[in-house]
């Protein structure tokens, strides 16, 4: 299925994981400013991994919008990290690992977009069973 708010919510997902990706994987001590720093010293090899983890899940979104009959297969690729991704920041919040600043953070940064990559995908497939 690729109608036009999904392929829109494709090409906005993609672009903001993507984009994370970018500042993880090539500006890694702004990237370590800004969102880890609360998880320990920098370790740029860890963050260019990362980077290059959501590199990928942003480029799956981004061709799940772009080509319409390979976009549940894109999209699953991408929300399989982003949802593994995320249960580790919700652990730690579960386990009360963070304080009430990190816990927004990882909210409107890790887990809400993870959520709607996940409501996206889970539409595409509905849809594609049809």
């Amino acid at each position: 299925m690729k109608s036009k708010v999904m392929t829109i919510a494709l090409y906005v997902l993609g672009a903001y994981h993507f984009a994370t990706g970018i500042m993880a994987y090539f500006m890694t001590d702004f990237f370590y400013e800004r969102f880890t720093a609360h998880t320990g010293p920098l370790n740029d090899h860890f963050l260019s991994d990362v980077g290059a983890a959501y590199l990928t899940a942003g480029l799956a979104l981004l061709l799940a919008a772009y080509i319409g009959k390979w976009q549940v297969p894109f999209a699953v690729s991408a929300v399989l990290f982003l949802g593994l991704h995320s249960l580790i920041h919700i652990t730690e919040i579960a386990t009360g690992q963070l304080d009430g600043m990190q816990i927004t953070s990882d909210l409107v940064t890790v887990i809400l977009p993870t959520a709607f990559v996940g409501a996206v995908v889970y539409y595409a497939a509905k849809s594609a069973n049809r």
